[in-house]
Order: C-alpha cells, then sequence, then structure tokens
C-alpha cells in the first residue's frame, strides 16, 4: 500500500498546467456581484397615461354625481314638506315652489288653478297625465268653490292631491331637458 500523504499522477488528469495559467496561487478574482435591482421608475408613457386617463375618470364621476345630487335636493326638499300632510293650499304651494326651483319664474308665477294643473301635467310623461289629471282635479276644483263641501269630501280631495303630488314630483323632476325643449317649441 502506499502512503495516503504521497500523490501518484493520475493518468487522466496532465501532469502539468497549461502555459496560459499562471502557476501563482494569488489570482486577482473579483467576488461575483448581482446587477443592480432594475428600477420600476420611471414608468413607461402608456402606464402614465392609463393612470391619468383613470384619475380623470374617477374625478369626472365624483363631479356628475355631486351635481346629480344637488339637482335633487330641491325635489327631495319638497317631497319631504309633502310628508307632513300639508292641506290643499298648502301643497299647491309646495308644488308651485318646486317648479320654480326648476323651470323659469316667468313661466311659472302667474300660473295658477286650472292653468297650472295643465302645466303640472304637460310636464309629466304621457303615459302618467291622466292619472295625474283624475287625481288633481277635485283639489284644483275645490279651491275656487265656497266651503259648502262636505268635510269627507274635502279630505278625500286632499289625499288624491297629496298622491298626484307624489307622483308629479317623482316624475317630473328634476326635468328631462330634451322633454322640455320640444315642448317650448
Amino acid at each position: 500500500m502506499e502512503p495516503l500523504t504521497q500523490t501518484s499522477p493520475s493518468p487522466a488528469l496532465p501532469t502539468q498546467m497549461p502555459q496560459a495559467m499562471p502557476q501563482n496561487s494569488t489570482l486577482d478574482l473579483k467576488d461575483i456581484h448581482l446587477p443592480e435591482q432594475i428600477s420600476e421608475f420611471p414608468i413607461a408613457m402608456g402606464w402614465w397615461i392609463l393612470m391619468a386617463l383613470i384619475i380623470f375618470c374617477i374625478i369626472y364621476t365624483v363631479f356628475k354625481y355631486r351635481a346629480h345630487l344637488k339637482q335633487r335636493m330641491n325635489q327631495q326638499q319638497a317631497i319631504k314638506q309633502l310628508q307632513q300632510y300639508p292641506n290643499i293650499e298648502d301643497t299647491i304651494k309646495i308644488l308651485k315652489w318646486a317648479a320654480m326651483q326648476y323651470f323659469p319664474r316667468k313661466q311659472i308665477a302667474n300660473l295658477y288653478g286650472e292653468c297650472f294643473q295643465l302645466f303640472l301635467s304637460k310636464k309629466l310623461p304621457d303615459s302618467q297625465q291622466a292619472h295625474f289629471e283624475a287625481l288633481s282635479t277635485p283639489a284644483f276644483n275645490s279651491l275656487y268653490q265656497q266651503d259648502s263641501a262636505p268635510a269627507d269630501a274635502t279630505k278625500n280631495a286632499n289625499k288624491e292631491l297629496h298622491q298626484a303630488s307624489l307622483l308629479w314630483l317623482k316624475n317630473a323632476l328634476p326635468p328631462n331637458t330634451k322633454l322640455n325643449l320640444g315642448a317650448e317649441q
């Protein structure tokens, strides 16, 4: 047996080092470094455009929603006042006030009685005009009659006017600008 400390030349390994490599054991090797992390900024132009578009859509939606709420504020206020079940005169005042909030003052200020009822009816969709007129006619007729009408008939007219008022407030306000332009011409 041969001693373990002795090395014997192996037939597969060359006995000499190639000439290109120096035989010096102190080679000047540098440590292997990972490349720098690729920065996420600057983002490509398409992402900036997409982000700007999303922000614009959010801002546009918020402004439209606020305008929608502001436009419906007077309608909601009139509906709340009607929830207190006012008498016929007060109900008509509430309707006139609500109409003045959405339509030109010149157009509404001088309307009363049947003319005002006709104005309100014309602002509703065609399918609901007949129902509104049927509910509101007894109340508008009782306004200009003497108090000889029975209390039960007045109470019934007030209830029907209340229903007609809610119908008008919920379906005619805020006015559809396309329908109003066609009606004025």
